[in-house]
């Protein structure tokens, strides 16, 4: 309403100056004729400022929508916009334009549009900025971004969770190269560590078998392929299939261990790499039931295993559904394998231990836990299925021993302490 008077006064003031300049002002009449003829005008000329203050209104609230309306628009996915309209917007300014248009044809030339597409304009031009400062992002402020994803993922029990976590605990991960269409390749899954004497402070990673995620160190022909992770939707839906950008804008969110030959990859989430984090259901696994290695070496041949994940035939229509398979330890390795990816020609050599149990490709980079551990009341994870050897009934597990110096290795180099086990003394 206050506005409202403003705009009424705003009328009155623009209309006054324009009628002095016409009436008293140029034929000299004196101030006492001047108010009379102002109380004139008022009378005569009340329904002419009326639709001035209305247009004024008008104009007023106009600019108010189409503020907001900007607001939405730079919300929005690429995807929903498109191309050209972001190009003819009026929400953005011709630099903006430019360095969208620049950022298209850098991802166009890695065959990675898809990527840059399943962001908002704002986290595209965000990062374009942080790129070109050469800024990196310190661990405070990783850490702050990574905290705002921890209300969109579900909290499994911290007791008796027992194996009915393992097969809602794993995503699939699909890939495509060329013209051919996306295709399931393998399995992985979520862990989280909470930052020591501060738990609403999670670090989470993605953690599968880095041939998947890495083809040249798997000597893939050809060595590019273009990954995504198929998400059950949260509102039951069906499922989506997010890209998964390793290098674009990003900073450094793919780690692999210091030993060449292990078969393991971890991707730090951070919120820029999956923008609907909240909108899938999502399982993590807390890193304090990972075996320390006093637990690793009661692991011998015979120990009974259990895994789930995905079977290429079939991953399902309407939402992952993983494979749940049980075997056993068949032999301890303490030399590396001569391993074969199906996208390589040359074999290389890997460290892991043997699995005995009808596995298939797409298991790969699924969790290994056995059931008994710590007291039988929740699984405990063992390993990470790395290759398969076809026709022997035989796959590789990279030991959780890498997994946790791995882990280990990230939070140096993040300048981060982690509580590893939360709190229990562990080795």
């Amino acid at each position: 309403m206050f506005l409202n008077y403003v705009a009424v006064d705003l009328c009155i003031v623009v209309h006054f100056c324009v009628n002095w300049v016409q009436g008293p002002l140029a034929t000299n009449k004196s101030l006492l004729e001047f108010f009379d003829w102002w109380g004139g005008m008022k009378r005569r000329h009340f329904a002419r400022s009326f639709a001035c203050c209305i247009l004024l209104a008008a104009a007023f609230f106009s600019c108010t929508s189409s503020k907001e309306d900007c607001t939405a628009f730079r919300k929005k996915f690429i995807s929903d916009i498109g191309w050209d309209n972001l190009q003819k917007s009026a929400c953005l300014n011709e630099s903006e334009k430019k360095t969208l248009a620049d950022e298209r044809a850098l991802f166009a030339h890695a065959n990675l549009v898809d990527v840059l597409e399943a962001k908002s304009v704002d986290q595209v031009l965000e990062q374009a900025a942080i790129a070109a400062s050469g800024h990196t992002a310190s661990a405070d402020e990783i850490l702050a971004e990574i905290a705002k994803t921890s209300e969109s993922v579900q909290q499994p029990p911290q007791s008796g969770s027992g194996p009915w976590i393992i097969p809602r605990a794993v995503l699939f991960l699909y890939g495509k190269d060329g013209t051919k269409g996306d295709r399931p390749l393998g399995t992985a899954f979520i862990v989280k560590v909470p930052r020591s004497g501060d738990p609403s402070h999670i670090l989470r990673f993605l953690i599968t078998a880095r041939h998947l995620v890495d083809p040249i160190w798997a000597k893939c022909e050809p060595p590019t392929v273009h990954l995504s992770i198929r998400f059950n939707k949260k509102d039951g839906s069906g499922t989506a299939l997010v890209p998964l950008d390793l290098q674009a804008r990003l900073g450094k969110v793919l780690y692999v261990p210091k030993d060449p030959h292990s078969d393991l990859a971890a991707i730090l989430l951070k919120p820029q790499l999956f923008p609907k984090f909240g909108d899938y259901e999502v399982l993590d696994v807390p890193f304090r039931i990972t075996a320390t290695e006093s637990e690793m070496n009661t692991v011998s041949e015979g120990t009974h295993v259990i895994t789930a994940g995905l079977d290429p035939d079939l991953p399902g229509e309407k939402a992952n559904l993983p494979v749940f398979r049980e075997g056993v330890v068949s032999r301890k390795n303490n030399e590396p394998i001569k391993s074969i990816a199906p996208c390589a020609l040359v074999p290389i050599e890997v460290h892991s231990e043997l699995l005995s149990a009808p596995l298939f490709e797409g298991n790969s980079g699924a969790p290994i836990y056995v059931t008994n551990g710590r007291g039988g009341s929740q699984p405990v994870l063992v390993g990470i299925q790395s290759f398969v050897f076809e026709g022997k009934q035989l796959a590789g597990i990279t030991p959780a021993t890498d997994l946790v110096s791995l882990i280990k290795d990230v939070s140096a180099e993040m300048k981060v302490q982690l509580d590893f086990y939360q709190g229990s003394k562990k080795d």
